[in-house]
């Protein structure tokens, strides 16, 4: 078994880990702010494109010398709201709030003057640059006991390396508009939607809710997102515009019970419809996410409008926890009842 890794060429410099056997080579790298997509390269010949942190190359052959190449692709002039979709929401501790940058501070906002979160880099926002990992590999000939239990060990120690994982939920209208009345003064009106699938990235939602764990610093910190909900005439024409806010969103965990490897979560969700006065997109779940991947997520909601539940973390890149459909714009009252949240995952 061979252990090598290289460091990126421009950039915030992130590592490529690679894990022979005689069998397989296994990439792991560091997550990088901003990619869109990771492309995976064997000798200049691409192999994946992911979006994801980890990659397994079950096609070497014993005894084989290989280069292996990650590109972290941030292409230019792409919205900043596609690379890093929470653009202008300030990351929020549990218990006291970190403070937005001061009035005329620029050192951590981005193109639209908004804070970025905390972790951000703001040099990387608009920088287009590819960041390039890379490391040599030789595979060996064979696996004797001493190797096996050495892969195992630089896995485990690869895992350990993983700093955060993110569960993110988010709520969105699918269709392109909504009915509006009887929320409105008009059966003639229609809310605008998000005209949407499910997508972990998009950046179109009703709410979005993410836990952030940092596992270095053993904490869980909230990310939370309201879109604006807008009235439209039948000939298309906005007519009002307002934002439920944020107050009915909140992530809760338990510091007594949450270690460098595992997160007690909960999250809890009551955001109305500014235009009517009863109903509101309402869910409520709790589990544990643990470093290497493993996940355990259960509770409930109301079944409107679509709800998309995912996971990531430093070494697997977005997963699909559980994907839900609305069952009628109605069910925002509670009268149609609640539905089941279960996600679960296995570990890298």
């Amino acid at each position: 078994m061979i252990r090598s890794a290289g460091k990126g060429t421009t950039g915030a410099a992130p590592t490529l880990t690679t894990i022979a056997d005689a069998n397989q080579v296994q990439l792991i790298w560091d997550h990088v702010p901003h990619a869109l997509e990771y492309e995976v390269l064997r000798n200049e010949e691409r192999l994946d494109v992911t979006n994801g942190n980890v990659y397994i190359d079950a096609s070497v052959q014993p005894g084989g010398q290989y280069e292996y190449k990650v590109q972290a692709l941030t292409p230019e002039k792409t919205p900043l709201n596609k690379r890093w979709p929470w653009t202008g929401i300030t990351a929020q501790k549990i218990g006291p709030d970190i403070p937005a940058s001061p009035p005329g501070d620029k050192s951590n906002t981005g193109p639209d003057g908004r804070p970025l979160p905390e972790d951000v880099d703001p040099g990387l926002v608009d920088s287009g640059r590819v960041i390039v990992m890379n490391a040599p590999v030789a595979v060996p000939t064979n696996n004797s006991t001493e190797q096996l239990e050495t892969v195992l060990k630089q896995r485990q120690e690869a895992i350990n390396a993983a700093t955060d994982s993110t569960v993110r939920h988010q709520a969105f209208i699918p269709d392109a508009k909504a009915l509006a009345w009887p929320c409105t003064w008009s059966p003639n009106t229609y809310f605008g939607g998000d005209n949407r699938g499910f997508d972990a990235t998009s950046s179109r939602n009703r709410t979005q809710l993410d836990a952030f764990i940092d596992w270095t610093r053993r904490e869980v910190r909230q990310i939370k997102y309201t879109g604006d909900t807008r009235v439209y005439s039948n000939d298309g024409v906005l007519q009002e515009s307002r934002n439920a806010g944020t107050d009915g969103m909140n992530i809760y965990w338990v510091p007594a019970e949450t270690t460098d490897f595992q997160a007690v979560i909960r999250a809890e969700h009551s955001v109305g419809n500014p235009f009517c006065t009863a109903g509101a997109i309402t869910y409520d779940w709790q589990g544990v996410v643990y470093r290497d991947g493993v996940y355990t997520l259960e509770g409930s909601r109301y079944p409107v409008p679509n709800h998309g539940l995912y996971v990531a973390t430093g070494l697997t890149g977005w997963r699909i926890g559980a994907e839900l459909l609305n069952s009628g714009y109605e069910c925002i009252t509670g009268i149609c009842g609640w539905d089941n949240i279960r996600a679960r995952g296995n570990g890298v």
